[in-house]
């Protein structure tokens, strides 16, 4: 039987990600290799694991929408923890009982903590873009209110478009919940949150009423819900990834290059000979000029060399006559988040075989998990 469970999990919810995500005994969540499999599965639930799931697929498609209801963590242990509690129950059954009248199915889970997930999977796999303006449809069509100082939502996906890396994940059923010690379990589409029961322990009961639910549980398809909702889903493709998904963290070997050579490189590409050429003639940068540069190389990082990255920027900050040691190391330092686009670092990489060669991108985004 926990075969039989790994099997349609990964039939229904399951990606090509070769990571996942295990709980830690105090409450963390960690990133590990490994597919998530049948057979993984199986040993998961032998040995009581808390199993995240990745979203994304690797070609950027994804199988399943996650709406994870939660109660604050400021109301949990206060007196508003009973109120909260109604609250998340009202409008979970509120937007599932939506669900029902569209006609989209949906899997409703306990998470195990201070939760609901809701699922909505899809037959095949969709355009990661299109399943946000699916699950942005849905949001808008059901009109989902509630009071945002008691509980809150997270919605996967997070954004019309993916981050760098493996991006986020949700917490999968009969996962044994670290901290509170009870197993997060699917419910039945009729049954009402608040008539909800911890367990501590998977039980023969509860391993087959889950098996159940995923069996009888059906998958929708992007024609059926253009049908329900009237309208049409823009297929998406690569390209719109291009332009704006983040790059945040570039790895090198070494540092085998230095300015001129750097500056020698960008001249081959269009779009960045201006800006070498202003470098080279030490003509004075504008503000996005400048966020561009540092945008382009603090987050490179040389194993021989950690700080390679800034005493590059310093070396092209200092061809100008206003140059400030300190003021500069302050600034590099604000602009870490300015990440460029993919796009934008394509032309940089492709321009370069000095730093092409020789690097992989990496996603240094911290994922948290209910």
């Amino acid at each position: 039987m926990y075969h039989k469970f790994g099997q349609l999990v990964c039939e229904i919810l399951g990606t090509n990600q070769n990571y996942h995500v295990e709980q830690q005994d105090d409450g963390t969540y960690r990133k590990k290799n490994g597919l998530v499999t049948a057979n993984f599965l199986k040993e998961s639930l032998e040995n009581k694991r808390s199993i995240a799931i990745y979203q994304k697929n690797t070609d950027l498609t994804i199988k399943w929408l996650c709406f994870d209801f939660d109660i604050l963590k400021g109301c949990l242990e206060n007196e508003q923890r009973d109120i909260a509690q109604k609250e998340l129950d009202r409008a979970v059954d509120y937007f599932c009982h939506e669900l029902k009248s569209l006609g989209i199915p949906y899997l409703l889970e306990f998470s195990g903590n201070r939760g609901f997930h809701v699922w909505i999977t899809f037959e095949d796999p969709i355009n990661y873009q299109t399943g946000y303006d699916i699950q942005q449809t849905i949001l808008k069509e059901c009109g989902l209110s509630f009071q945002e100082q008691l509980i809150g939502i997270d919605l996967y996906p997070h954004s019309a478009t993916p981050s760098g890396g493996v991006g986020s994940g949700v917490k999968l059923p009969l996962s044994k919940h670290k901290k509170s010690g009870y197993y997060s379990y699917l419910l039945l589409p009729n049954e009402q949150s608040k008539l909800i029961q911890r367990h501590e322990e998977l039980s023969f009961h509860l391993l087959k009423s889950n098996i159940e639910i995923l069996e009888q549980h059906r998958s929708i398809n992007r024609p059926k819900l253009e049908e329900i909702f009237g309208t049409f889903f823009e297929s998406h493709n690569d390209e719109d990834f291009l332009q704006s998904s983040r790059i945040k963290s570039i790895k090198v070997e070494r540092a085998g290059f230095n300015l001129s050579e750097l500056l020698l490189h960008w001249k081959s590409s269009a779009p960045l000979s201006k800006l070498a050429s202003k470098i080279e003639k030490k003509e004075n940068l504008s503000n996005a000029e400048r966020k561009l540069i540092v945008g382009l190389i603090c987050n490179i990082t040389a194993r021989d060399n950690s700080s390679f990255s800034h005493e590059l920027l310093h070396e092209i900050f200092k061809q100008f006559d206003n140059y400030n040691p300190e003021i500069t190391s302050s600034a590099i330092v604000s602009l870490r988040s300015f990440y460029v686009s993919v796009w934008q670092s394509h032309l940089t990489l492709r321009s370069s075989s000095l730093i092409s060669d020789r690097l992989s991108v990496v996603s240094m985004r911290t994922c948290s998990f209910e």
